[in-house]
């Protein structure tokens, strides 16, 4: 009993560097293995949600450039038809004609 009166009226800094100093006669192989997992066990928890949210943010990443690369293949499908429209030899001889442009004769063609 009188021991244990003791350790209760020791100061609370004697105390703690007692109990480190029998931890560290007391550490075993055991321990350092346990800690060894449990600190693997923490850091494997934190990169799989880590992976997680950056495979989310990569999805929706990926999803909006696929609605882009949408967009812009309507766009030069547009284009295309646009340029085969207006390339269109018929179409051509059209617009000269509403613009007031004539064939010239045999005649009046320059030979160059």
């Amino acid at each position: 009993m009188m021991t244990a009166t003791r350790v209760q009226r020791t100061p609370w800094s004697l105390r703690l560097w007692m109990s480190v100093s029998a931890g560290f006669a007391l550490f075993s192989l055991e321990k350092l293995w346990m800690v060894f997992l449990m600190t693997t066990l923490l850091m494997s928890a934190v990169a799989v949600t880590y992976v997680r949210g950056l495979g989310r943010t990569l999805v929706t990443q990926q999803q909006s450039l696929l609605e882009k690369r949408q967009t812009l293949q309507v766009a030069w499908d547009q284009l295309l038809l646009d340029r085969s429209t207006w390339s269109n030899p018929s179409h051509i001889q059209k617009m000269a004609l509403d613009a007031g442009m004539v064939t010239p004769d045999q005649v009046e063609m320059v030979k160059m």
